[in-house]
């Protein structure tokens, strides 16, 4: 079991997260897909030891955790696909007929909000973890990630952070050119059961 994060370390992680809010809020949402394919791709790249490593910290079966991984990377592949439509301005027009009052021309425009929290789940290590299913909706939101992970899979989450592939799969498999300087990049990750935060 991992120790728990000192509340400097978790005030540092947030600190980090806001400021990755102002690149993440300026990529195109082609660039988010790209980022949320790559990571998908990362995901299955790596299948093989994330299952393994998985499978000594849960005693989860292996058909279940390889189901899980792919879910995880097809989730990524979904919110990637869905990101045009999500971002879409949509404009609602005016009408001043409608009764007890007039509808006014309404316009909602949806931008990313800020850091986003993620608790992952004792048993589901792959779909709602590190690079779970709350991930990619964040990160195809535009926000950016910080990661309370699971006393259940430290390992898991250790390695998944550790490795470096979750905040850099953008740059290894075709992502832009542009990215966040590596402080803003590296999503955070948390342990404990501290219930102050």
């Amino acid at each position: 079991m991992s120790a728990d994060t000192p509340p400097a370390d978790v005030d540092a992680t947030l600190a980090r997260a806001a400021s990755a809010k102002r690149w993440m809020s300026k990529l195109s949402p082609e660039e988010r897909r790209v980022l949320l394919e790559a990571l998908a791709l990362a995901l299955e790249s790596h299948a093989e030891e994330l299952v393994a490593l998985a499978g000594r910290e849960t005693q989860l079966t292996r058909p279940r955790l390889e189901g899980e991984l792919k879910r995880a990377a097809g989730q990524f592949r979904v919110y990637g696909a869905a990101i045009e439509t999500l971002q879409a301005t949509e404009i609602d027009d005016p009408n001043p007929a409608a009764i007890p009052t007039p509808i006014p021309r309404l316009v909602r425009v949806k931008v990313p909000l800020g850091v986003v929290l993620v608790f992952a789940a004792s048993n589901f290590p792959f779909a709602f973890s590190v690079c779970g299913t709350d991930v990619a909706a964040a990160l195809a939101a535009g926000c950016p990630v910080v990661v309370k992970a699971h006393p259940g899979h430290p390992g898991l989450s250790a390695r998944e952070r550790s490795a470096g592939w979750c905040v850099r799969a953008d740059r290894r498999h075709g992502g832009g050119s542009r990215g966040p300087p590596r402080r803003a990049r590296e999503r955070g990750r948390l342990h404990g059961i501290d219930p102050r935060w």
